[in-house]
């Protein structure tokens, strides 16, 4: 009876352990950044553990972020009708998801070495592991909740842009969100790189945090002003 039970118990216990131990994982990321670089990145340590799921989001929300782009030009263009199988849901999701980690594997290895570019700049050691370590695990941060919002309009709306659509609360919500996230995979970023490299700290606030900040910022008030002169012409 006890060996039963004990076999009974012991695939919850090394299912449950691993489950702790992946939410750990994420959420340290997310919540502790400082304490998940130091625990995974720093002193020549390179654990880029759940790699292929951090590559699966990391696509996929790269590939969603396009679609979404190519949407929205449909939809101020007034050619939603136009836009084929990727103003349908299961359109969305397939195309996102396959064109998205082809993508997304062009992007990490381009962006992992322009990442360890920028790491020069700032007078820290050449190493391209750890650069494409960081770039794609500060990406994550981003990457996740795009795919996350995704989900959820999946289940909220017919299909991802509607003709006739009015801005909602989640609307506002969802971009909100997105923006502060944008900006706090920024910051999530910095400290990777002050954590887990020698950086000049001076250097790295400039190539890390000043400038990304600064073009984000360009990129949204660009995108803001068409927008407005879209809908009050």
């Amino acid at each position: 009876m006890l060996l039963s039970s004990y076999r009974l118990y012991v695939p919850f216990f090394i299912i449950f352990t691993l489950m702790t131990e992946f939410i750990t994982y994420w959420k340290n990321l997310f919540i502790r950044p400082k304490v998940f670089f130091e625990n995974h990145f720093s002193e020549g340590k390179n654990d880029a553990r759940y790699f292929y799921f951090a590559m699966f989001i990391f696509g996929t929300g790269t590939g969603i972020d396009r679609l979404d782009r190519q949407l929205t030009q449909h939809y101020l263009k007034g050619t939603l009708d136009q836009a084929g199988i990727i103003n349908t849901w299961w359109g969305y999701w397939l195309i996102g998801i396959i064109a998205g980690i082809v993508g997304g594997c062009i992007s990490y290895f381009v962006g992992g070495w322009f990442y360890n570019v920028r790491l020069k700049w700032c007078k820290a050691d050449d190493d391209p592991e750890t650069s494409k370590s960081l770039y794609l695990y500060s990406s994550f941060v981003l990457a996740s909740v795009i795919v996350l919002i995704a989900l959820i309009n999946t289940f909220l709306f017919e299909k991802p842009y509607m003709e006739d659509s009015v801005f909602t609360i989640w609307d506002a919500c969802s971009l909100l969100i997105t923006v502060f996230t944008i900006y706090y995979s920024i910051y999530v970023s910095f400290v990777g790189v002050t954590t887990s490299t020698n950086a000049n700290w001076t250097r790295a606030v400039i190539w890390f945090m000043v400038l990304p900040a600064l073009i984000y910022s360009l990129l949204y008030f660009t995108v803001i002003g068409i927008i407005y002169a879209y809908f009050t012409r």
